[in-house]
């Protein structure tokens, strides 16, 4: 199970996911730390973390889909969750339980463009929880306590800087991947299913959207369109 952040700067938003996917073949335990597990749809970015199967085959039907609302990313993946939990064992289905994505899109309020950065948790009922400017939002990896989750959720918090000029967008992502860098790295020496290396989205105020190559050190490559 990997690890997604998201933090909403209002002329942008930042998502972090790491690359490592985690599998079993002959009775032993795998990963690879290949796996881009943020994906691009019609209106904005998503990334998951939980059960692969299921995260998968969201990402592939938001991929080939036109999206243009929220409630339709909400009923595919309520869909494929009820796929997915028939026939699951009950060790699967706690997994399915905590399986939750972060999700970027551009709305209008009182005719002016807005980024939103939203939740969609199952402990939610699904419903989407928002999150405003410099508030960060983590999905921790299975078997994560709250102790843990607050530890990450503050020294995020604390070593946030708000995004000043428009035209400092690279260099606010230069600086919060360092950031991240330290956190995703301190998070998997101590969760095997998470990996060292990530990989950066980035959704703007005007609609560009982008997704980094991956990130082994603080330099990254990011092209929006």
């Amino acid at each position: 199970m990997t690890i997604n952040i998201g933090i909403n700067f209002g002329d942008y938003i930042f998502l972090a996911a790491d690359t490592r996917t985690t599998y079993f073949f002959s009775s032993a335990q795998k990963y690879t730390d290949e796996t881009q597990k943020i994906q691009k749809t019609k209106m904005g970015l998503v990334t998951g973390a939980g059960y692969k199967n299921l995260l998968d085959e969201v990402k592939y039907q938001l991929a080939q889909e036109n999206i243009r609302h929220t409630d339709q990313i909400i009923q595919v993946i309520k869909q494929q969750a009820d796929t997915f939990s028939i026939q699951a064992s009950p060790k699967i289905r706690e997994v399915i339980n905590t399986t939750g994505w972060l999700l970027t899109y551009l709305t209008q309020v009182e005719e002016k463009p807005i980024l939103r950065l939203a939740l969609i948790h199952p402990k939610f009922k699904y419903v989407p929880a928002l999150y405003k400017k410099n508030k960060p939002c983590v999905i921790m990896p299975f078997g994560a306590n709250g102790k843990v989750t607050k530890l990450v959720l503050d020294t995020i918090k604390k070593n946030i800087k708000p995004l000043g000029n428009v035209s400092e967008i690279q260099d606010n992502i230069i600086y919060h991947t360092g950031v991240i860098k330290g956190i995703i790295s301190s998070v998997s020496k101590n969760f095997q299913s998470v990996s060292p290396t990530f990989h950066i989205g980035v959704h703007t105020i005007d609609g560009k959207m982008g997704i980094s190559t991956r990130v082994e050190n603080e330099k990254l490559t990011i092209h929006t369109s």
